[in-house]
């Protein structure tokens, strides 16, 4: 009985984990394509909000006063942006974390040893993106 669960649950890590490099591969290749080139942008949110700003004044014919308020609600919101992802960052690497731990689990000692080279590229690059969008 206990071993078809143990398949499924097998199954569903294995979903998980193809899902997570195709993300992360579909991911790279936007960004190299420049799909996603406001991520990688010199500060996180200035040069995009520069242009929303500039399209906004533009097309609404803002004034110079509203363009200045505009910038600051953009500011504003940018800390905003900026204090949640601090306070969701060690959430979210806490379940990283803990669904590390139940793969390991269910590895052989083998299979642990590839898996932590394979963890120590992937968070290599996800350091390297990070310091990417900081730039």
């Amino acid at each position: 009985m206990a071993e078809p669960r143990v398949k499924i649950v097998g199954l569903l890590i294995l979903i998980f984990l193809l899902g997570a490099i195709t993300g992360s591969l579909g991911y790279r290749l936007l960004e190299e394509k420049g799909a996603l080139a406001s991520s990688t942008r010199n500060t996180p949110g200035t040069s995009h909000r520069g242009e929303v700003v500039e399209k906004f004044t533009r097309e609404l014919n803002l004034t110079s006063e509203q363009t200045q308020r505009l910038n600051a609600i953009f500011a504003e919101n940018e800390q905003k942006f900026s204090e949640l992802h601090k306070s969701f960052k060690p959430q979210a690497d806490a379940i990283r974390q803990e669904g590390r731990n139940r793969i390991r689990a269910m590895l052989t000692d083998e299979q642990k040893i590839k898996f932590e080279d394979i963890l120590r590229k992937m968070d290599e690059e996800r350091r390297q993106r990070g310091e990417a969008r900081r730039r």
